[in-house]
């Protein structure tokens, strides 16, 4: 049996750790903290009622500096209005957001309708697809754009538009532009290295076995290998895991009684607390909720309860909701949920996952199509999705194993796929920025059974 390692070598990770008389490794430690999403505010439909609208509002009011600085760099010579203040014929800059009237949209009930028909087709896009604008005063159709053109534009984008108003009441669009990137962190960097486990789903009786579990486990807590590799994996100081369960997010009922089945789900969550607290004990682990896990149907996704790991929870657990982005040691790092990406491959026109980060950041947003094709928590005063500081690197799980240099303004973001584990057996690890000059590199980790 072997532990086959792909691109990973003792030489890449400098030797700073420490075995102790008693054979144990002292692991390194990374601090990570995250921009916490604000306060949730329930109450009457009286209060609630223009919830979305203040959502948009405050996503265009954080962008409105950059729209400003892109429409100078763009459009030097032209003036600003609002809708309302527009008359025909009348070119100026708009500053407001795309909303998108997909004429293929399921409704919202249709999620629960068990005996609905699928859609048929590679995503809900149509020729009969109508792209509005809205500012702060109105809402106006568009028109002087190809339904094609109309396909790459997602809804929620906040843009800045030049045209005019014409006699049959909709925008004509001449030209429009993007935020101009976020700033970069300017917070001070230190080199560590960061495991990522993509869809791990634990408790799968047909993809993944308890073997493979403890192979990883015994890798990231230094128990594989020779005394000089253990020293290298010391530098790793912190897992993080996208996807734990199997099906944990299937509410399963007897459709004679309507009662939960509990059984199986409790088994993979004790198979799962299990594997984290080998590991947890150790060193920090991150669970971040995705795809497989029990979570809500709106964004952000929950973050799970610790008190589901009984063991692992004394250790170094810690749990978060999806999309995030946060800081390791001063690296900037942004997670994509599956939950978000599925969904722009149905609303949007994308090739690959490696596009539809790259459009996320061109847009500045997380997650631009909430809250009109994924449900959002009704928050009140902030988007909570809005891009304001540049990401290092910004992450997804998908197939296989994937990375690429994007160039964001003045700085370059690396975009990985990360491989689903259940499907390849494989790990990533990323090394964080040594310093504000350097960029995070990445690693292909195999955890392949030759018998």
């Amino acid at each position: 049996m072997v532990l086959n390692l792909i691109n990973r070598g003792t030489e890449d990770i400098s030797d700073s750790a420490e075995i102790n008389k008693d054979l144990k490794i002292k692991f390194e430690d990374s601090e990570i903290d995250w921009e916490t999403h604000p306060e949730v505010e329930y109450g009457d439909d009286d209060k609630n009622q223009l919830q979305y609208y203040k959502i948009y509002q405050s996503r265009v009011n954080r962008l409105r500096s950059r729209l400003e600085e892109a429409v100078e760099e763009k459009f030097p010579d032209t003036y600003s209005k609002k809708l309302y203040q527009m008359r025909i014929d009348e070119k100026a800059v708009v500053y407001g957001i795309f909303i998108k009237t997909i004429a293929n949209q399921p409704q919202v009930l249709d999620e629960y309708d068990e005996d609905r028909v699928p859609y048929e087709g590679d995503n809900f896009l149509s020729e009969n697809d109508i792209l509005g604008f809205e500012d702060e005063s109105q809402r106006i159709e568009c028109s002087g754009i190809t339904a094609e053109k109309i396909k790459s534009i997602l809804t929620g984008e906040v843009v800045a538009l030049y045209g005019r108003v014409i006699e049959t009441g909709t925008f004509e669009i001449e030209d429009w532009v993007s935020p101009v990137p976020a700033p970069p962190s300017s917070k001070a960097c230190t080199e560590t290295v960061v495991g990522i486990v993509g869809d791990m789903s634990i408790g799968n009786p047909n993809t993944t076995s308890s073997l493979e579990y403890e192979l990883m486990s015994n890798f990231f807590t230094g128990i594989a290998g020779e005394e000089n590799e253990q020293k290298a994996k010391a530098k790793i100081s912190r897992v993080q895991i996208s996807g734990l369960m199997y099906q944990a997010d299937k509410y399963l009922r007897d459709r004679k009684s309507w009662k939960m089945k509990a059984g199986d789900q409790a088994s993979r969550m004790k198979l799962a607390d299990k594997f984290i607290s080998s590991i947890a004990k150790n060193m920090s682990v991150d669970i971040i909720t995705g795809e497989g896990d029990a979570g809500s149907l709106h964004v952000p996704t929950a973050a799970l309860h610790p008190l589901l790991f009984p063991n692992a929870r004394h250790g170094g657990l810690k749990c978060f909701p999806s999309p995030i982005q946060y800081n390791v040691n001063g690296t900037s790092i942004l997670h994509i949920s599956n939950k978000v990406m599925d969904k722009l491959f149905e609303y949007g026109n994308f090739g690959n996952t490696i596009e539809a980060m790259k459009k996320l950041l061109t847009c500045s947003h997380a997650c631009p199509i909430a809250p009109d094709v994924i449900p959002l928590a009704p928050f009140q005063g902030v988007d909570p999705f809005t891009i304001m500081t540049a990401p290092d690197i910004v992450w997804c799980v998908g197939d296989d194993f994937y990375q690429e240099e994007f160039k964001y303004g003045k700085m370059t973001v690396l975009l990985i796929q990360v491989p689903r584990f259940k499907l390849t057996k494989q790990a990533i690890l990323v090394k964080t920025k040594p310093s504000l000059t350097e960029n995070p590199t990445v690693q292909q980790v195999h955890f392949g059974i030759n018998l």
